[in-house]
């Protein structure tokens, strides 16, 4: 709706906030949409938790903005002095933690802040960091789930699985990293691999004899963003001499809340292809 209903938005929220935890307490917005409470001399918990959950379901409630109905929610991360630090700018940095704790376990709610956060932040960094590399090392490898007809006991198919193996950090699961590579965009690089190696491979197999009707490939809602990524996909099936209609196409849900008609424009030249999706 444009930076000035987003404006208006922010402040609507700022006004909502204040009204919940008054004057005498302090409250910034540290940037984009995020914004820092302090509260002084709180007795207990309680009191603690209901200003949190005051604050959420005010943020909640519908708004009006230049003559827009919106609903938004709100995630809050909590850290307490001088439990969790002494230091101004870590008590910030453990609440941010929180904050985004509080997102992952589905927004609309509040957190502490615990130990186990940030050694979530630095494994998360070390398999960032790892992960920019992997593919020059040839530490990312392919697998293959056996797609099953139980009618006639034959496999159809095959599902394409990505794995990482690095020296430092072992076998890592692809739900660690597959999010990580998608929020760094590294997934971009990575699925392009993917989608050529299992190519490559199921025209290999069809050369050697196995009779498969199909490969089934994971893509990122992410790669479809990229404005050449289609013209890339059908280079590497011409380089490869793989035909569309052996390949399955699947999506993550992550795409219907990256509705767009680019992304189903991209979807019906694959069906074009001879793609299923």
């Amino acid at each position: 709706l444009g930076h000035s209903v987003g404006d208006e938005l922010l402040k609507v929220v700022a006004e909502r906030i204040t009204g919940v935890i008054g004057e005498k307490y302090f409250l910034a917005r540290l940037g984009g949409d995020e914004f820092v409470i302090v509260l002084e001399n709180m007795p207990s918990r309680n009191e603690i938790n209901a200003y949190a959950r005051n604050i959420l379901e005010d943020i909640n409630r519908l708004m009006i903005v230049s003559q827009h109905q919106l609903s938004i929610s709100g995630s809050l991360g909590i850290s307490l002095y001088p439990d969790h630090s002494k230091d101004a700018d870590t008590l910030i940095r453990y609440a941010d933690s929180a904050m985004y704790s509080a997102k992952e376990r589905g927004k609309n709610t509040y957190t502490y802040y615990e130990e186990k956060m940030s050694l979530d932040v630095h494994t998360r960094l070390h398999i960032e960091q790892r992960l920019k590399s992997a593919l020059k090392n040839n530490e990312i490898s392919l697998v293959y789930q056996p797609q099953y007809v139980l009618e006639d006991r034959k496999i159809s198919g095959a599902e394409v699985l990505v794995r990482w193996h690095n020296s430092v950090l072992g076998n890592v699961p692809p739900d660690e990293f597959i999010p990580i590579a998608e929020d760094t965009g590294l997934i971009i690089e990575i699925g392009y691999y993917i989608f050529e190696e299992a190519c490559r491979t199921f025209v290999e197999w069809e050369q050697a004899g196995c009779e498969l009707e199909r490969i089934s490939i994971n893509l990122s809602s992410v790669q479809l963003r990229q404005s050449d990524f289609l013209d890339k996909i059908q280079k590497i099936m011409k380089k490869t001499g793989m035909q569309g209609n052996r390949i399955e196409i699947e999506l993550t849900e992550r795409i219907l809340f990256e509705f767009s008609s680019s992304n189903i424009e991209i979807l019906d030249h694959f069906r074009e292809m001879g793609c299923e999706i």
